[in-house]
């Protein structure tokens, strides 16, 4: 087995080019989807996990020809690479893609994608092209990443800067559990869609509360009028369910998870 990481100059991509690594497993690495089939056949590449997409929403939204070009076309090709190649593909997509009424709303893996953003669009377009192409693909989405490490891309991150926080309910996923759960998938030769969050749910205003902030706690529906009024792509509430199984209860490991973040602060 080696495992060809792409985007592995981005946060989750690099965090699982450590975590393979730490676990003895042979392994190259792109930050970009710049990879043909001969680079791939030459070196022996058995898997390629492509974490590389364009993220930032807002970007997305005033940027769209290029996001296309990342987001859709890039992760398109790379399908049709891998099934010339004979090596398993692994496409990291979004959670994102769907949205919630109230906590009753609960999306499982085949429910009907409702993209809210141009963001949401790509991925949703990605995913439909690819299986496509390539059936045994195995597609993984998670769900608003918070980690015990201190990153820009870090949920905990992004929420700490913030004067105010929504109170309604969110799928979340674990970066510490996600990471190993993608590693089990592989060794397992799994296909097909899985939505990869932890268990339960929780609010930003709660995890804020967790973490000793000091902001003002308000509505989703305030949250979407000043979205509005800023100009700024729309977002999304998510309760994301999985037929195959979640990670660790949101419930029992969210001090840990706080904590820890907030001693990477320290250092």
């Amino acid at each position: 087995m080696k495992i060809l990481v792409l985007g592995s100059n981005g946060w989750l991509g690099g965090l699982f080019l450590k975590h393979l690594e730490e676990h003895g497993i042979e392994t190259a690495h792109c930050s970009h989807h710049d990879v043909n089939a001969f680079q791939i056949l030459e070196t022996g590449i058995t898997h390629v996990v492509n974490f590389a997409s364009s993220t930032n929403i807002d970007w997305c939204e005033k940027n769209k020809n290029r996001t296309f070009w990342n987001n859709v076309l890039g992760a398109v090709n790379i399908a049709k690479v891998c099934k010339m190649a004979g090596a398993k593909y692994i496409f990291i997509s979004s959670a994102c893609i769907f949205q919630s009424k109230d906590v009753n709303d609960i999306k499982f893996e085949d429910a009907v994608p409702q993209p809210g953003c141009f963001y949401t669009e790509t991925k949703v377009l990605a995913e439909k092209l690819i299986k496509e192409i390539d059936p045994d693909v195995l597609i993984v989405r998670p769900r608003l990443p918070i980690s015990e490490v201190s990153h820009p891309r870090n949920t905990l991150d992004k929420i700490a800067k913030y004067k105010r926080l929504i109170n309604c309910q969110e799928s979340i996923t674990i970066v510490e559990d996600l990471l190993p759960r993608i590693l089990q998938l592989i060794l397992d030769n799994c296909s097909g869609v899985y939505n990869v969050v932890n268990e339960g749910t929780i609010s930003p205003a709660q995890m804020g509360h967790i973490a000793g902030f000091t902001f003002e706690e308000y509505t989703k529906k305030d949250l979407d009028d000043q979205i509005r009024e800023e100009g700024k792509a729309p977002r999304v509430s998510t309760i994301v369910g999985s037929y195959n199984g979640y990670l660790p209860h949101i419930g029992g490991r969210i001090k840990e998870v706080i904590e820890k973040w907030k001693n990477t602060l320290k250092n």
